[in-house]
């Protein structure tokens, strides 16, 4: 539900990508590049549907 609500803050795949950063950087998962491209890349492919 969080991820599709009309008020959601990311409006498109650079949004996304920004967002995925921040909160990696945010909440130190130290998560490498790839899987944070990883983890955008399932967040869009199940929810936001963004064109490449």
């Amino acid at each position: 539900m969080i991820y599709t609500r009309s008020d959601s803050k990311v409006k498109s795949l650079q949004n996304l990508k920004s967002m995925v950063a921040m909160c990696n950087t945010e909440l130190r998962l130290d998560l490498f590049p790839e899987d944070e491209a990883d983890v955008t890349a399932f967040l869009n492919q199940q929810f936001y549907k963004f064109k490449k």
